[in-house]
Order: C-alpha cells, then structure tokens, then sequence
C-alpha cells in the first residue's frame, strides 16, 4: 500500500503489512519510514537525491523524481 507519511509507515510495517513510501521528497527525519518500507517513491529528485542515495545505501529500491506523479500529501 502507499504511504504518505514515514511515521504510518513505520507503524503499519512493524504491524506486518508492506507498504511503499510515497513523498515529494524526503528528508533525514524520514529514515525511520525507509526501513519500514519495501521501496520508496517521490516525484522530485534524482539519481543523486536523498531518497536516492540512502535507499540505495540500505539495500531498497527506489523510484527518485517520478515527474509525472504529482503527490498531494494532504489530499493522500
């Protein structure tokens, strides 16, 4: 399932479900919604990104700067 937020992702992964971690962009503070994650997702970013560059440092896959997707983090 999507996850908006790295704090539901890391309470429904610790809850077993599998969940990909869908943002914008991300930031330190979302490393707790990495490990939780099967992958992560964001519309902003590149090869070089955050999200890029430490999902890839802990073995999860990633999709950096999908530009087609627009992600509304209030509307979900």
């Amino acid at each position: 399932m999507a996850i908006f937020d790295a704090d539901k992702a890391e309470q429904l992964g610790k809850e077993g479900f599998q969940v990909i971690l869908l943002r914008e962009k991300t930031k330190p503070e979302d490393i707790h919604g990495f490990f939780a994650s099967q992958g992560i997702l964001t519309s902003r970013g590149g090869k070089t990104s955050h999200a890029a560059v430490v999902a890839r440092g802990i073995g999860k896959p990633c999709v950096a700067g999908a530009e087609g997707i627009q992600v509304d983090i209030n509307l979900r």
